[in-house]
């Protein structure tokens, strides 16, 4: 039967104020202290395993209308009005009025990498040394840590792009990073709170395809294809595979025609063909959400 080290002679309060006791005072020994309470110095010990002290920092701040400084033992942390929820941080600490636990809470998320892992669920991760920014061990490239940051500027939910990312590490195909932001670069193309891209496409008025006039697009509809079928070569700019768009693109495609929003995990995305100014992708499967009207 293995021995288990939490004591169990004092209740939990009761060890909670001999622990704080004996930080409190710095003058008895251990053994001294210890008997003033009845207990050994072996059980002293124990119930100071249990409760070890808390380092006391000193905390201080100064605040301006274009930056935030807190200080940690005398070493400072700034941001200014450009960083990340700037105007957000200011106004909890002024609510909190400035308390050394607030202090404390805000001091860790002064640096960019700190805040960018504490808001993606700790995803996301910054080198600013390497200027890179990593989803585990993979490194995102340009585009995606710019939209990240921007996101981040705009006091947006960053969550969605964590999710989109993790679902886009997931496509077997080399190189679709770059590819396929391009395509969400467009206005129009939005992330999912899923992490799944929202495009349009443009079909026939009995909800069939274009192409072939046989494949149904009705609404709530999962659309598929063998991904082996789908030309993966951006450079073959008209070719097989399932076609979502952009708004502006799959607007102006077809006549009498109904344009319909649909959702498509990043990691069923083949290629985005290159004559299309990145509003066209294609992939391998899609579902249908619903109807819009072209206006």
């Amino acid at each position: 039967m293995s021995r288990t080290n939490i004591v169990k002679c004092k209740t939990e309060q009761e060890k909670k104020d001999i622990a704080e006791m004996w930080y409190w005072q710095n003058t008895q020994t251990k053994k001294i202290f210890a008997k003033g309470y009845n207990i050994s110095t072996r059980t002293l010990n124990r119930i100071l395993e249990e409760f070890p002290e808390k380092k006391v920092h000193e905390w201080d701040y100064t605040l301006t209308k274009n930056e935030l400084t807190i200080f940690c033992d005398g070493e400072p942390r700034s941001i200014t009005k450009g960083y990340p929820k700037f105007n957000r941080f200011k106004r909890i600490l002024i609510e909190e009025d400035f308390s050394d636990t607030i202090l404390e809470e805000y001091y860790d998320l002064l640096n960019l990498s700190k805040f960018v892992e504490t808001f993606s669920e700790g995803n996301l991760t910054v080198n600013h040394e390497q200027g890179k920014v990593f989803y585990g061990s993979f490194e995102i490239k340009n585009s995606i840590t710019d939209r990240m940051m921007g996101m981040l500027s705009n006091q947006e939910n960053v969550k969605p792009l964590v999710r989109f990312l993790d679902k886009l590490l997931m496509n077997p195909k080399e190189g679709i990073v770059n590819e396929l932001y391009s395509f969400l670069q467009h206005n129009d193309i939005s992330i999912s709170e899923e992490g799944d891209i929202i495009g349009f496409r443009s079909v026939r008025k009995d909800w069939t395809d274009f192409r072939t006039g046989e494949m149904d697009n009705s609404i709530g509809t999962v659309v598929t294809m063998p991904r082996h079928l789908v030309d993966d070569n951006p450079e073959i700019t008209c070719s097989s595979g399932l076609h979502v768009a952009a708004f502006e693109y799959a607007s102006t495609f077809g006549n009498n025609a109904r344009l319909l929003k649909v959702k498509v995990n990043p990691s069923d995305v083949v290629s985005i063909p290159v004559d299309y100014n990145g509003q066209k992708m294609r992939c391998c499967k899609f579902e249908v959400l619903e109807e819009v009207t072209n206006d």
